[in-house]
Formats: structure tokens, sequence, C-alpha cells
């Protein structure tokens, strides 16, 4: 992911010089501002990485779900155009992180000083499904340029995010006695108040991607695994 963040960036500075230099034949909007409006959605998959490698790959209790760990955001954006090539877009958003478990019976436990996860084993439970899901309002910023001079040319970006945490819990789903029991329990489970992290961006026509690496980890440091959580996914745009 960082290597990939690298690669943005370099790409996003070859692009500004590109934008600079076209500057020079962009009259009509040299000393002109042109700012735009939309909703956004961010629809893509959670993971997160502990020591730059995922989960799985060292068989930790809390491995995710490849399919099943979604991430959601949905906000406002604006555009403003610099000029024909270069636009920063940036506005605010709430997101939801929804860390689904490979294991059903994986249970996150809060402690007076930590968190701890584990694995449910009382024979009566079947466990049937658990997850943590984080709820963030955040922040953007993401210079961005087109390749070409087309509304639809192929485009990249690379920036910034930061977010406050409003709102964690965990689910169980499970079988008790013969009974479906949903258990959604409420609590800070130690996890930051504050996130921030590096945002890429690459889209051509009516398509885009996105990637966020968040730089903080999930948990405050000392109180639980360091995790620091990724996301990958389809950014729609004009809602």
């Amino acid at each position: 992911m960082k290597r990939t963040l690298t690669v943005l960036l370099l790409i996003l500075a070859v692009g500004l010089a590109q934008a600079q230099k076209g500057e020079k034949d962009n009259h009509n909007n040299h000393h002109r501002i042109r700012t735009y409006k939309d909703f956004k959605l961010d629809l893509g998959l959670n993971n997160y990485l502990i020591k730059d490698k995922f989960p799985d790959a060292t068989g930790e209790i809390y491995t995710l779900k490849p399919i099943g760990s979604w991430y959601v955001a949905l906000g406002r954006v604006y555009r403003s155009y610099l000029n024909r090539n270069l636009y920063m877009e940036w506005g605010g958003d709430v997101s939801w992180y929804n860390f689904k478990f490979e294991e059903a019976s994986t249970i996150l436990t809060k402690f007076p000083d930590r968190v701890e996860f584990s694995t449910e084993s009382r024979m009566d439970y079947q466990s049937q499904k658990s997850k943590l899901a984080v709820t963030y309002v955040n922040a953007s910023i993401v210079p961005m340029v087109k390749l070409g001079k087309s509304r639809k040319s192929l485009r990249i970006g690379a920036g910034v995010y930061g977010g406050y945490k409003v709102d964690s819990y965990t689910r169980y789903v499970y079988n008790f006695n013969g009974q479906k029991v949903k258990d959604r329990i409420h609590s800070s489970y130690f996890i930051e108040n504050l996130r921030y992290g590096f945002r890429g961006r690459l889209g051509y026509r009516d398509f885009d991607l996105f990637a966020n690496y968040d730089m903080n980890t999930l948990f405050t440091p000392g109180k639980g695994p360091e995790l620091n959580p990724v996301s990958v996914g389809i950014c729609f745009l004009d809602l």
C-alpha cells in the first residue's frame, strides 16, 4: 500500500508539471477558479494491516472475510478547477467501517486497560456472524490531474483525509437453545477517536477507483493489536 501511494504521488507530481505548462494556453480561466458540487458515494472493501501484512498471513484470530467487510462513505464533494487540467476535490462525508471476522465465533472484549480478541467456546452457542463497526465524520482534500482535454479523460490524484469517531459497536449473531440471538454492544473499545491517512484516486470516463490508508492504528497504542485499516473500492459521483 505504501509503495502504491508513492507511485500515485509521483504520477501526480508529473501531472502537476504538465498542468502548469498547459496553463499558459488557458487564458480565459487563468484568473478564475470554478467550483462545482456533487454528492459522493464510496463503496468498497475493508481490511487492515499489521506490520505491513494482512492478518490471515499469520493466522490471527481477528482475520477478516475477504468479501463481507464493507466500507461505505456518503457525503458532499466540491471540485475547484484551477485550470483545464488541474482541480482540487474537497469536502466531507460520513463513513462506516464494517469489519466482519472470518471466524464467526470471534469475540472482542474490553477490559479496563485493553481489548482482547478471543473465541466463543461455550458448547450451547452456535456462532453465525461476528463483526466490529466504526462510524466517522470526515473531511478530505485531493488534488486531481486530468491527463487530457475532455471532461472524461484519464484522471489521477492523491491527497489526505481526517476523521472523528462518532460510534463503534460489535454485533454477534448466534443460535442459543434453538433460538437466533442478535447482540449489539456499543462501546469505545479503545478505538482511536481520530483517523487520518492518504487517499488515492484513479478515474476514466464515468469510472473512479479509490484507495484509503489510515496512517494511525485502529486501536489506541498499547490497548490492542496495531492494525492500520485500508479500503479500496469505487467512488460514485454526480449522484
